[in-house]
């Protein structure tokens, strides 16, 4: 077993990882980076082909793919809901709060981790979300506060060039961001035309998808296809912002196929080391100091086959998911939902949690062009049923038609949450 040593390991290069292994560097320290899957390309991504429908999503793996499930746009629907303002539902809704959907787990292997993945929303947590038990009575405080963290947060969006409009009533203030936000597109318009009046507010997402070229990358293409891994290099993944300032700084080794399956621990209980294991062969690498960030599974799955850190017993509990409710609907027209970012506005109305408890903890609003599986044309026809001239006129009057309304609630922390 060849052996190695470096002031900093870091393992993962998502955003936790990503972001420690810059930092590390900019204090003049030498760092190493172990990545499990590998370095990927925009020219990969199926966007950057003309069949992209037809290729494989390749950063989800085939179990996750088989789990996909896309509504069926022929399918009767329910008359009880015809009356949404000439809008159809293609699910029932039924249900939707009293029954649980199935667990669905989703990472990239690969480097930049799940940020090669996800749609660039780029948040800042509000002030009263660091103190949730002490103002509200559910949840944890934070042992620091927002104040402690604004530098930081601004710093971040600077390297990914966040995309976004101040003056949101719902955070703290704070100035301009690195590039102008988002204009709508017209199924979000829609959709905010609704909120105002209903009194509510639709206010444009900070997104990791610069409006202007960031470190010499293309800016955002708005082509909605932020999930596929974006075919332009120009979403700000951690592999395109944060590590790719990190090499230039010639401090940051990142090996990728590089899979941490142990961690080894001295006589005195600290960690002493990391074997992973590369191209058939295991290797051993020392560090001054260490940063684990495989996410909220892996890491403390790691730490245990190790059998380290965990004399509080908590290690593996106080497991939190996105809860998410979605509602996909047709409009009476087309509205071109599948052009610009696939999440361009929130509603940040009922975020703040009311006085009486974690039955009102907050929530947030949402609407997106893409969530539903039709972003594309061939997707879209699929699932309409018929053949010839009436399948032809059916796609001519219904693509463009379907966007997803989605509510986000925060997961409590709970002991009893493996």
């Amino acid at each position: 077993m060849s052996r190695e040593e470096y002031d900093a390991v870091v393992v993962g290069s998502g955003a936790g990882g990503g972001f420690a292994a810059l930092g590390l560097v900019e204090a003049g320290l030498r760092v190493l980076l172990l990545e499990r899957g590998r370095r990927f390309v925009p020219e990969e991504f199926p966007m950057a082909h003309a069949d992209w429908e037809r290729r494989p999503h390749v950063l989800r793996s085939p179990e996750a793919q088989a789990r996909s499930v896309v509504p069926d746009l022929g399918a009767e629907l329910d008359p009880r809901w015809r009356h949404l303002h000439s809008r159809s539902l293609l699910s029932e809704p039924a249900g939707y709060l009293t029954r649980r959907g199935p667990f669905d787990y989703q990472r990239v292997v690969g480097l930049g981790g799940s940020t090669l993945h996800y749609d660039g929303e780029a948040h800042r947590f509000a002030d009263f979300g660091f103190r949730s038990a002490s103002s509200y009575g559910f949840g944890a405080d934070w042992p620091i506060g927002y104040r402690e963290l604004e530098p930081w947060y601004e710093r971040a969006e600077r390297v990914l060039g966040v995309a976004g409009a101040p003056g949101n009533p719902f955070k703290p203030a704070r100035g301009p961001y690195p590039t102008p936000a988002h204009p709508f597109n017209a199924v979000t318009q829609r959709a905010a035309e609704g909120a105002f009046r209903l009194g509510w507010s639709m206010l444009p997402n900070p997104l990791a998808l610069p409006t202007l070229s960031v470190d010499g990358r293309s800016r955002c293409r708005r082509s909605g296809g932020c999930h596929l891994g974006c075919a332009f290099g120009a979403k700000s993944s951690t592999d395109r912002s944060a590590l790719a300032r990190a090499e230039r700084s010639g401090r940051l080794a990142i090996l990728t196929g590089a899979r941490v399956v142990r961690l080894l621990k001295a006589r005195d209980g600290r960690l002493d080391g990391v074997v992973y294991r590369r191209a058939g062969g295991d290797h051993r690498v020392r560090g001054r100091l260490y940063v684990l960030g495989l996410g909220a599974v892996e890491t403390p799955r790691l730490l245990m086959v190790s059998e380290l850190a965990n004399a509080s017993g908590l290690l593996g509990r106080y497991f939190m998911e996105l809860v998410i409710a979605s509602l996909t609907v047709r409009f009476e027209r087309p509205l071109a939902p599948y052009v610009g970012p696939p999440i361009q506005a929130r509603c940040w109305d009922f975020s703040r949690p009311a006085a009486d408890g974690p039955a009102r903890s907050g929530f947030v609003l949402g609407v997106s062009g893409t969530a539903s599986g039709h972003h594309g044309p061939a997707s879209y026809a699929s699932s309409i049923p018929g053949i010839g001239r009436e399948h032809k006129q059916a796609m001519r009057e219904r693509f463009g038609t379907v966007a997803t309304l989605f509510g986000i609630a925060e997961h409590e922390p709970r002991a009893a949450s493996p």
